[in-house]
């Protein structure tokens, strides 16, 4: 996967250019896709596209890439409340470390429980202002831990593991309540904002549950580009419309 890392931007770029519609590709960016997604661009785009979206959502779409049975979740999640009483302690301490991925540049951040903050960066400075933004009481130093560490296994979606992912994040009631049930949405699968709001048994609550994604802290691992609005429109996401697309399409393929 690491040698496709640095193709991110270009691949973004097309998918924008799909978004358009009535678009070419020359070889040298079908290359690109092949290199990135390991399939043919008609294939990675029929992946993002709104009719793949809509079936998804009815449970009506094959996955015409898969050959092996894949497990439902690919590692399971834990997530513990992080609380004003930890945050407000004169010895609470927080891990930062930088990463790379298939989608980008993350910043990510750890307690002694649990990973508390995984986000897309475009500045690592301006990354690091926001984290001490976040957690203004906090002693912040650089240092990647096992949490950050596991974390990144996530993005390779050949690696099972039986081990839980600890999260330790700050949220209210709803947003965690909301976040537990993101999780729960398989690799490679989508859901919507209305659905999620079922699940809770808060059938009026869909645009409560979207403001709750919206605030997710922990990108990927807390799958808020799972979810779509049920007549297959994009919804929002916080680090991009064209990084949920890439999201959703490689998940699909790989």
């Amino acid at each position: 996967m690491n040698h496709s890392i640095h193709l991110y931007k270009q691949v973004f770029h097309l998918i924008e250019r799909y978004q358009e519609q009535h678009f070419s590709l020359s070889s040298e960016e079908k290359a690109i896709l092949h290199q990135w997604a390991n399939v043919s661009a008609d294939d990675f785009f029929y992946s993002m596209s709104k009719g793949r979206i809509l079936s998804e959502l009815k449970g009506e779409t094959p996955n015409l890439f898969q050959t092996t049975p894949q497990p439902a979740l690919l590692f399971n999640v834990n997530i513990q409340r992080l609380t004003p009483e930890e945050m407000h302690q004169s010895d609470f301490q927080i891990a930062y470390s930088f990463a790379k991925c298939l989608f980008g540049e993350l910043l990510l951040a750890s307690t002694s429980k649990g990973l508390c903050y995984m986000v897309f960066i475009d500045d690592k400075e301006e990354g690091l202002t926001a984290l001490k933004e976040e957690f203004p009481s906090a002693i912040i130093s650089e240092q990647t831990t096992s949490f950050q560490t596991q974390a990144m296994a996530c993005f390779d979606p050949q690696r099972i593991s039986e081990e839980s992912i600890y999260l330790h994040i700050k949220g209210t009631d709803f947003q965690l309540a909301v976040w537990k049930e993101l999780v729960k949405i398989p690799f490679g699968k989508l859901s919507s904002y209305q659905t999620i709001a079922n699940a809770l048994h808060k059938p009026s609550a869909a645009r409560p549950v979207g403001t709750a994604i919206g605030d997710n802290p922990v990108t990927y691992i807390i799958p808020c580009h799972r979810v779509f609005q049920s007549g297959g429109g994009i919804g929002g996401y916080m680090w991009g419309t064209t990084r949920k697309l890439a999201m959703i399409g490689w998940e699909f393929i790989s």
